[in-house]
């Protein structure tokens, strides 16, 4: 499993999604998703790096990580 992969997958878990999710996004780096859920799952990783990472994941203002 690459670094990516296991990435997304450990925040989709912090975030509280559930295990579907989890598991389409896993087919999702594998190359195995198809059609609506594909799109589905794809912008949704594409929020969560562009979006959440900087707000939850990084630092908060005072400069310590967050849990």
């Amino acid at each position: 499993m690459n670094t990516r992969k296991k990435e997304m997958l450990l925040k989709l878990s912090k975030l509280g999604f559930d295990s579907e999710t989890k598991r389409q996004a896993e087919e999702y780096f594998n190359g195995s998703l198809q059609g609506h859920e594909c799109i589905k799952i794809k912008k949704l990783v594409e929020f969560i790096d562009k979006v959440l990472d900087e707000s939850l994941f990084f630092k908060n203002k005072r400069g310590s990580p967050l849990p």
